[in-house]
């Protein structure tokens, strides 16, 4: 019987101890909202300041101070990031990364540089039918 009822609280411990890690706390849920806030407010921020600066109605004083008064704006966001302990996931940074480099390409004509085998191969498939429908459309419009 005793061993019974130590292999049962053993259980209800390790559940609680998973259900820490599974189940969010109020606190937390509070936190990744507060970020996300943070985040979006500061993206609306920079593409604010983009947008003056592509409509050309900013001098360049003007633009280097707006952005180290957006980029000061930082310093909250990442304490908090901090405090929630979240993970950098590799795959999806290099996936990122990746799609970052083949638009820079795309808009000024440079070579994607990236060394991630995954997206290389990917990109390299997807290339290849992208041409293919490139030429068929073209072929049909000639």
């Amino acid at each position: 019987m005793p061993t019974v009822t130590f292999g049962l609280m053993a259980i209800v411990q390790l559940v609680s101890i998973c259900q820490k890690n599974v189940v969010m706390d109020d606190d937390t849920a509070r936190k990744l909202r507060e970020l996300r806030v943070l985040y979006l407010n500061y993206m609306h921020k920079v593409e604010r300041l983009y947008l003056d600066i592509r409509d050309n109605n900013l001098d360049t004083d003007t633009i280097k101070s707006r952005f180290f008064e957006i980029r000061d704006t930082v310093y909250p966001i990442e304490e908090l990031k901090d405090s929630l302990n979240i993970k950098k996931l590799k795959k999806p940074n290099l996936n990122g990364q990746y799609e970052m480099e083949v638009r820079l390409s795309r808009k000024y004509g440079t070579e994607v540089v990236t060394m991630n085998p995954y997206c290389n191969k990917w990109s390299s498939r997807v290339a290849n039918r992208i041409s293919q429908v490139l030429r068929k459309l073209k072929l049909k419009n000639s």
